[in-house]
C-alpha cells in the first residue's frame, strides 16, 4: 500500500520544483490532482453512453479524457500557467457538450464546480483582473446551458433511460463534490499552513542565527537573556555569563586573510557550541571576535569548569597563529560573570563585569580566564 501511495504521490508531484514558489508548487498540485480525478471520472462515462449507444456522447467523453490527460502532461513539464487556463476552458466546454447531447439530467451540479469556483483555486489572489474575467466568462457560458441542454432531440427516445441512469449519479455527484471541497479545504488549508509555519520558522531563525558562525546572534542573546534573567530571578537560582574573545584576532586576519578568519570564527563557534548543554545553556556571536554564553542554573564553579573546558578545546583545535608569539596558535581569553539575580541591578551589570574580567585575562598573558567572586551591587 505504501508503495501505491509513494508512487501515486509522484505523479501529483510531478512539475513542482524546489525553484517554484509555494503557492504555485500547490497549484501545480491540484491541477495534477483534478486532471487525473476528471479523467478518471469520465470511464463510466463512456462505457455507459456506448452501451446506451449514444455514440456521439462516447466519443465527446473519449476526446475529453485525452484531453485531460494532455493538461496533465504539460502541466507536469512545468507549463503551470498553460495549463491551468486549459484546464477552466476544457472544464466549460466539456460540461456543454455533454448537455448538448444529454440534456438537463447530465451533470448541472457539477457546473459550478468545474466553472464558476474553479478559477478561484487556479489564480492567485493578486490577480483578481483574471479571476473576475474567468468568473464572467464562465456565467456567460452558464447562461448557455438550458439552451444546449435543449438540443438533444436526436435521442428523444433515450429520455427515460437517460433520466434513469443520469438523475442518481448526478445527485450522488453532488454530494462528493460538496465532500471533496469540505477535504480540499481542509488539504490545502492545512498545507497551506504549513507552508506559512515552515516559512516562518525560517525566517525566525535568520532573523536569530548569525549567518557566519551559524549560532545565535545577538538579536537572539538578548530575548534569551532577557528570558533567563527573569526566570532566574523569580526562581532564584545563579546565572553565569562567560564572554570569550579570540586573541589577537586582528593580526591573524592581517597575516592569514579575512576568509581564513570567517573558517577560524566557524570552528571556534562550533567548538565552544558543543562545551555548553544545548538543551540549557546558550551561545551567542557577541560581535567581531567575540562570543557570549548563558548558562542556565550554574555557579561560579561550575562557570569556571565549562570556562577551562572551552580553553583547553579551543588551544587544541592548533589552529596556526605565528602572531601570538607565546602559544603560536589561536587561543581565547575569558571573563566571567555569576550571580543570583535581585532587583538591586540588571542582566546588563553582569555582563559589565564579565566584560572587565575579560579585559583583565587579556591584558595579564591572554589564553586564561578571569573571574569575579560576587557581582556587586550597583
Amino acid at each position: 500500500m505504501s508503495i501505491i501511495k509513494k508512487y501515486f504521490e509522484k505523479i501529483i508531484d510531478r512539475g513542482t520544483s524546489s525553484r517554484n514558489d509555494p503557492w504555485t508548487n500547490q497549484g501545480t498540485r491540484l491541477i495534477n490532482k483534478v486532471s487525473i480525478f476528471v479523467g478518471a471520472l469520465s470511464i463510466p462515462y463512456v462505457l455507459l453512453t456506448y452501451f446506451l449507444g449514444l455514440y456521439l456522447t462516447t466519443s465527446l467523453e473519449v476526446a475529453a479524457m485525452l484531453l485531460y490527460s494532455i493538461v496533465y502532461f504539460i502541466n507536469a513539464n512545468g507549463a503551470f500557467h498553460t495549463s491551468r487556463i486549459l484546464l477552466l476552458l476544457l472544464g466549460n466546454i466539456h460540461i456543454l457538450s455533454t448537455a448538448l447531447v444529454l440534456g438537463l439530467e447530465s451533470g448541472i451540479h457539477h457546473y459550478f464546480y468545474a466553472s464558476v469556483i474553479a478559477p478561484l483555486f487556479f489564480f492567485r489572489p493578486d490577480e483578481y483582473k483574471k479571476i473576475i474575467v474567468a468568473c464572467f466568462f464562465s456565467i456567460l457560458l452558464g447562461m448557455c446551458y438550458p439552451f444546449a441542454a435543449e438540443l438533444y432531440h436526436p435521442y428523444i427516445d433515450s429520455k427515460e433511460i437517460i433520466k434513469f441512469y443520469f438523475h442518481i449519479p448526478t445527485i450522488s455527484g453532488a454530494f462528493i463534490a460538496v465532500l471533496s471541497f469540505i477535504l480540499y479545504f481542509y488539504n490545502e488549508s492545512f498545507r497551506t499552513q504549513k507552508i506559512l509555519d515552515d516559512t516562518n520558522k525560517q525566517l525566525q531563525f535568520i532573523g536569530e542565527t548569525d549567518f557566519l558562525t551559524q549560532i545565535g546572534n545577538r538579536r537572539k542573546f538578548e530575548a534569551v537573556l532577557r528570558m533567563e534573567w527573569n526566570r532566574a530571578l523569580r526562581k532564584k537560582y545563579f546565572m553565569s555569563i562567560i564572554l570569550v574573545d579570540v586573541d589577537s584576532f586582528k593580526l591573524y586576519n592581517d597575516i592569514y586573510g579575512h576568509l581564513a578568519g570567517d573558517e577560524c570564527l566557524k570552528k571556534i563557534a562550533f567548538t565552544l557550541n558543543q562545551e555548553i548543554r544545548n538543551d540549557f545553556d546558550f551561545i551567542a556571536r557577541f560581535g567581531g571576535e567575540e562570543f557570549i554564553v548563558i548558562l542556565h542554573d550554574t555557579s561560579m564553579e561550575g562557570a569556571k569548569l565549562v570556562a577551562s573546558r572551552m580553553q583547553s578545546a579551543i588551544f587544541n583545535l592548533n589552529i596556526v597563529h605565528s602572531k601570538n608569539m607565546e602559544f603560536g596558535r589561536v587561543t581565547v581569553s575569558i571573563g566571567i560573570a555569576s550571580t543570583i539575580p535581585t532587583n538591586a541591578y540588571s542582566p546588563l551589570d553582569v555582563i559589565e563585569d564579565a566584560d572587565q574580567c575579560l579585559y583583565e585575562a587579556k591584558t595579564t598573558g591572554k589564553n586564561k580566564f578571569v573571574a569575579n567572586h560576587e557581582l556587586k551591587k550597583r
